[in-house]
């Protein structure tokens, strides 16, 4: 990595990010909706350290065509257990949720909210809906209508599916109830970014050990998480954006402005005098020991991955795909 005349080694991408954060938060101030002091110095520093630390979290479950505005939403909700044992408090989640996602554009071409929820959310046909339940669904706006044995919420526009916005599209959602554990659950169907998904949330996604470990570290942002978000440095407006996620990008971006950055692959490439900084110098080589301790299974891995059989390496790869990490392309 090289700026000016300056010129450093860093061994993994883990010290380059935590090297940038330190270098792009230098003289800048941030400023979140509503305050008038900035965060500045060591407590912007740790506050995009944090970010980092979710933000990797996070795209563990992203990468399971999780759309990240739902999942960002429900994160902020701090969705638990408690929100699946009755139907009017799955509803209420699921309307904070959409609260959350809808924009001014599509509240107004569908009607948001006037008259009726205006949402297309099914429920499962097999429990009935009782008159206790009618009643707290209306608290929601949300009229339940038979048609052709499908339960459904009424709609002003009749339509089976809604846009919420630019990335989130043709979405219908499906309530309902596990008869194995007693619990709600939730299905939401749709586009993101022209990507089919349809995701199942209950009880067991959000106890999860990894949802967990991003409520975790959400905790440390959440004072913080009120978009939009504008840098600043000195009387200079850098950018405003209205994610966390932009922030972070932002913010590494502009660590990486005037500098050069050039990886290797493998010792070959580089030039004698960097093989020495980097490798050859007892004073600054990492040795790591490599063990195999079950052969036949590195045997077996081994002629799975370089053999001739393409159809096994194709199905190894198909399955551990969403497990890969570092991958260098």
């Amino acid at each position: 990595m090289k700026k000016g005349k300056s010129e450093h080694y860093i061994k993994d991408e883990k010290l380059l990010f935590e090297h940038l954060i330190e270098k792009g938060t230098e003289k800048l101030e941030l400023y979140c909706d509503g305050d008038e002091k900035p965060i500045k110095g060591d407590r912007l520093t740790q506050l995009i350290h944090d970010l980092l630390r979710y933000r990797e979290r996070f795209d563990q479950v992203v990468k399971n065509n999780i759309p990240a505005g739902i999942l960002s939403g429900l994160i902020k909700l701090k969705v638990d257990k408690k929100n699946f044992e009755n139907i009017d408090s799955l509803v209420e989640t699921i309307v904070l949720l959409l609260d959350k996602l809808i924009d001014e554009e599509c509240r107004e071409k569908y009607g948001y909210k006037k008259d009726f929820l205006n949402v297309p959310i099914n429920f499962n046909s097999e429990r009935k809906i009782n008159w206790q339940d009618e009643s707290q669904l209306k608290s929601h706006l949300i009229e339940i209508e038979n048609v052709d044995g499908e339960v459904r919420a009424k709609t002003s526009h009749g339509l089976s599916n809604i846009d919420l916005n630019e990335n989130i599209k043709n979405v219908s959602l499906m309530v309902d109830l596990d008869e194995e554990t007693g619990l709600f659950k939730f299905f939401v169907r749709g586009l993101n970014q022209g990507r089919e998904f349809n995701i199942k949330f209950n009880a067991d996604f959000f106890d999860s050990v990894i949802m967990k470990k991003i409520h975790e570290t959400y905790e440390p942002i959440l004072p913080i998480d009120r978009p939009p978000f504008v840098l600043k440095s000195g009387e200079e407006e850098l950018f405003s954006v209205n994610t966390k996620h932009q922030l972070l990008d932002g913010v590494l971006v502009g660590a990486k402005k005037g500098m050069t950055i050039q990886r290797y692959k493998g010792l070959g490439e580089m030039n004698p005098d960097q093989l020495w900084e980097t490798t050859m110098d007892q004073e600054q080589r990492v040795l790591l020991q490599v063990r195999a301790d079950d052969l036949v299974e590195s045997e077996e891995l081994f002629t799975i991955l370089m053999g001739d059989v393409v159809e096994l390496r194709r199905e190894f790869i198909q399955e551990n795909a969403l497990n890969a990490r570092n991958i260098d392309i």
